[in-house]
């Protein structure tokens, strides 16, 4: 007897991670100024891939938070100002023998603090209300703040959609797939005889057709993307450069004093996969993300072709959940009343460091601002001057940094096995889509054959999670502090902010 139509269970918003990340930069400075280093600020430095995250909406919400913040700083200058004069004219008008100007002042003393509470509790209200709409809201997370500039929006947009990945010096012998997290895969898949023609039903030997890398790479992610029967999953070839590299490659690095593009044309793509150089290589990127963006597995491979085999290198990797650090909007969840009050007593506790603070921080936003102008224009003239060789690499990515191991739960570590084995499925049933069509015998792809990639060095994802982590070959590691398998993640809740001369 067919079963009728079924309730809806409730499920993970589908933009949770960037509305966690919206929410985070509205209520912490902190996050929101490393959100515009590396992503809206001058610079030279590759940005890493905003995996899953829509990076638009971030970098408004910490526009929107630091010109908030910025423009409390500044009015709170001002009453400072204000009060250090009154407080002057008091003492002035005291030693004096002027009663009545003292008398004024010190009446308007309070007014001055009153109004320093009044702005500090009006920024931080309106960071919760802000922050509190984006997790109740309907809305897009992106239109919940202004719009920054139209050009900086298309750079953002651009990096969806990147095909030239720039990685640091630093991490080209560890990781140079900057942004994927941890390595839970590792593996040079058994070469796949290619000189054997395949046979036609009458068992005569057809003609093989050539190929180079490219082609089975195009053709490998056309098949997935069309036929694999994987909902969700996206396929890109890119090429992966090393950041000391750029210098030689115009049509990466237009501009020499500038970032690298992150699209190029696709004919220095495929070249990167059919004649490939030692910091040069395109690689088949898969991604799957889970629920809500909380977690995201990635593989990598490239094809290696000898006049007789070829041959696929696969790396996987997964990025973890958000970590501590963005727990911080829950603790938001209250009623309207007693948002407020919670928002009133917490301006009474901040309001004299903010407002005593107020000039030195301005002092130094505009202190650090300028030096990060100084130690750029010195890199640029150096760069004019060709007295070097300059690193255009990142080493990782926002997202990246943000990521935890611990918080990785038991249905998420069961998801990212299952997304990794089912991709590992669609590339050899790809392959033998691609070599069949090529007339070359695909005996080397057997379901044995299969079965034993599968059983080999494969993820196991159990253990207890506070104390295990993937190492890059299967072996589970109890220090998950370090980036397990060579990924670049710090792996805690308040990671550094990613270097952007």
């Amino acid at each position: 007897m067919p079963i009728g139509p079924l309730p809806a269970l409730p499920k993970y918003r589908t933009d949770l991670v960037s509305r966690r990340m919206c929410r985070t930069a509205q209520l912490d400075p902190g996050f929101a100024r490393e959100v515009l280093a590396e992503y809206a600020e001058d610079g030279i430095r590759a940005a890493g891939l905003p995996v899953g995250v829509n990076v638009v909406a971030v970098v408004r919400h910490a526009r929107q938070a630091e010109a908030r913040v910025l423009r409390r700083d500044r009015v709170l200058a001002g009453l400072l100002t204000l009060l250090l004069a009154l407080l002057a004219l008091a003492g002035w008008s005291l030693t004096h023998g002027h009663g009545g100007p003292a008398a004024a002042a010190a009446a308007a003393l309070p007014a001055v603090l009153l109004a320093a509470l009044a702005v500090v509790y009006r920024e931080l209200w309106t960071s919760w209300r802000i922050a509190r709409e984006l997790g109740e809201g309907p809305g897009a997370a992106a239109v919940q703040a202004p719009p920054v500039e139209p050009e900086l929006e298309r750079q953002l947009e651009q990096l969806k959609r990147a095909n030239l990945v720039v990685y640091h010096e630093d991490v080209a012998g560890v990781n140079p797939f900057v942004g994927s997290g941890w390595r839970i895969y590792e593996q040079v898949w058994a070469p796949i005889n290619t000189a054997r023609p395949a046979k036609d039903p009458a068992g005569n030997p057809l003609t093989p057709v050539p190929f180079n890398a490219a082609d089975i790479h195009h053709q490998v992610a056309r098949w997935i993307i069309k036929d694999s029967g994987l909902d969700g999953i996206s396929v890109r070839n890119r090429l992966y450069a090393r950041g000391t590299f750029l210098g030689n490659l115009p049509w990466a690095l237009p501009d020499p004093t500038g970032r690298p593009l992150t699209v190029v044309d696709s004919q220095w793509v495929k070249s990167g996969a059919a004649n490939p150089t030692t910091g040069l290589e395109t690689y088949l990127c898969l991604r799957m993300i889970g629920d809500g963006g909380r977690v995201v597995v990635s593989m990598h491979l490239r094809a290696q072709l000898t006049r007789t085999s070829l041959t696929w290198n696969v790396n996987a990797y997964v990025l973890p959940p958000l970590g501590p650090r963005f727990d911080l909007p829950d603790r938001q969840v209250a009623g309207p009343v007693r948002l407020r009050m919670r928002a009133l007593a917490d301006a009474a506790h901040a309001t004299p460091g903010l407002l005593f603070g107020s000039v030195g921080a301005l002092l130094g936003r505009a202190a650090d601002a300028a030096g990060k102008a100084r130690r750029l224009e010195r890199t640029r003239r150096e760069i004019r001057k060709n007295y070097g060789t300059i690193d255009y690499g990142t080493t990782n990515s926002l997202r990246e940094r943000a990521s935890f191991w611990p918080y990785m739960e038991f249905a998420e570590r069961r998801d990212s096995s299952t997304y990794f084995k089912l991709m590992v499925q669609a590339v050899l049933d790809a392959t033998e889509h691609f070599l069949t069509a090529h007339h070359i015998d695909t005996a080397d792809l057997t379901a044995q054959q299969q079965q034993q990639i599968f059983n080999t060095q494969t993820t196991i994802f159990n253990g207890a999670i506070q104390n295990a982590v993937i190492g890059g070959v299967g072996n589970v590691q109890n220090n998950y502090v370090a980036p397990p398998g060579g990924g670049s993640s710090a792996g805690g809740p308040n990671p550094p902010a990613a270097p952007s001369p």
